[in-house]
């Protein structure tokens, strides 16, 4: 059943989905193109995308690492753009055993926190990373690729 049918979605929106938009859409503003690189749009559909504070966080180091650029510019811009596309931000997680568990069995440290945060807040997850899909089923908690969720509410 298409998400934009149902009466309201929450879906939270993983680090590595961020980064890849953030990513073209700084390269973007670096090499002056001019090209508009937009994420899906939410706009008109149930579907309202939540992040978290945790993913922030990461964000900005991923993107200082990666784009060689100082922490204050990345910092900024990633507020600009988490705001201007309305991304509801959890900004309270509950870190409990399940972490441990899931890092015991092989799921990165800061992914096992992403599917806690998911699977407490009752959320669907959108990501790419396939290790993390695979956890998240084996543990009962939905999810999706952002491919998927960009065909489900066009």
């Amino acid at each position: 059943m298409p998400l934009y049918k149902v009466k309201e979605v929450q879906v939270y929106l993983d680090t590595n989905v961020l980064y890849s938009y953030l990513k073209k859409k700084i390269e973007e503003k670096i090499s002056g193109n001019g090209k508009e690189i937009k994420f899906i749009s939410f706009n008109n559909t149930q579907v309202i995308p939540v992040s978290s504070f945790f993913t922030l966080i990461e964000l900005v180091n991923v993107l200082k690492r990666e784009m060689n650029l100082s922490r204050k510019s990345i910092e900024g811009f990633v507020k600009d753009e988490i705001e201007g596309m309305e991304i509801r931000l959890i900004e309270k997680a509950k870190i409990d055993e399940n972490v441990l568990k899931w890092c015991l069995n092989g799921l990165d440290f800061k992914d096992a926190i992403h599917l806690s945060i998911v699977k407490e807040n009752n959320l669907t997850l959108v990501t790419n990373d396939l290790k993390l899909t695979q956890f998240a089923k084996s543990v009962g908690v939905n999810y999706i690729t952002s491919r998927e969720l960009k065909n489900k509410i066009i």
